[in-house]
């Protein structure tokens, strides 16, 4: 009976994946998403897309949209995807990064420019550890990306960054103590600088929390001749605040086409 156990065992594994029997949210048993974490999954996309900006806002930090604030169930939902398997979640997620990504796209007058005359804008996801690519077994936040790109020709996503040092986990890590860590950390792949001289570029994200990621990664880039940079990411922690300059904040702006930009 033991082969019958483990058969059993694998089917039950399989259908988990198929159909998580847990809500990404809070664990509630059977459910992708139970009533109330799906109702402040609900209020979360009503918010539209808003520029972030750190506080203290770190030197160098390149203009940034996010698709909602990073509270309530958005702060279990990604951890949940990129920590625990929760692919069933990169649809969700993807969607609040593309809206993030389209504000940003309207909002800089370069970009859209770029874009309007046919020319690529470069789509580069903010680079994982190689010690997190290996125990996640995959790159989450390039997954996201591809998702919030898709349909969209003029924004071709190339990853261009890579590590030049080892740097520390960052968790519990403060804003000062991450810009450290980070400092200097990034560099252009080789092979990709010629590519991108020149080169208007959207930075993609998780989460902006003391803008450490997104400072480096555009310095980086700068550094390689890109001639601009923006950020777009699917959240913001409650310390960044909103540019109440920010064409971005007027209004959802999901559904566009980089074209009409």
């Amino acid at each position: 009976m033991g082969w019958l156990l483990g058969v059993r065992t694998l089917v039950t594994e399989v259908a988990d994946l198929a159909m998580p029997r847990r809500c990404a949210g809070c664990g509630e048993p059977g459910v992708l998403l139970c009533g109330l974490c799906a109702l402040q999954v609900r209020d979360a996309a009503a918010i539209a897309p808003f520029r972030s900006v750190p506080d203290p806002c770190p030197a160098g930090f390149p203009p940034a949209w996010s698709g909602t604030p990073y509270l309530g169930v958005v702060r279990n939902l990604l951890p949940a995807y990129k920590d625990h398997g929760r692919t069933d979640l990169r649809v969700l997620l993807g969607a609040w990064l593309e809206r993030a990504l389209v504000a940003g796209v309207r909002a800089d007058s370069l970009v859209a420019e770029r874009l309007s005359g046919g020319r690529p804008v470069y789509v580069v996801p903010a680079p994982s550890s190689p010690a997190a690519r290996r125990a996640r077994g995959r790159d989450p936040l390039r997954d996201l990306v591809l998702t919030a790109v898709a349909g969209y020709p003029g924004l071709p996503v190339i990853d261009a960054l890579g590590y030049a040092r080892r740097v520390r986990d960052q968790a519990g890590l403060s804003s000062t103590e991450r810009a450290r860590n980070l400092g200097g950390a990034l560099r252009v792949r080789r092979g990709v600088t010629n590519l991108l001289s020149g080169q208007v570029c959207v930075l993609a994200d998780d989460v902006v929390t003391t803008g450490a990621t997104l400072a480096e990664s555009a310095r980086a880039l700068r550094a390689a001749g890109v001639a601009r940079v923006i950020a777009v990411t699917v959240a913001a922690t409650p310390r960044t605040g909103s540019d109440s300059r920010a064409p971005a904040q007027r209004g959802p702006l999901s559904g566009m086409n980089p074209s009409e930009a």
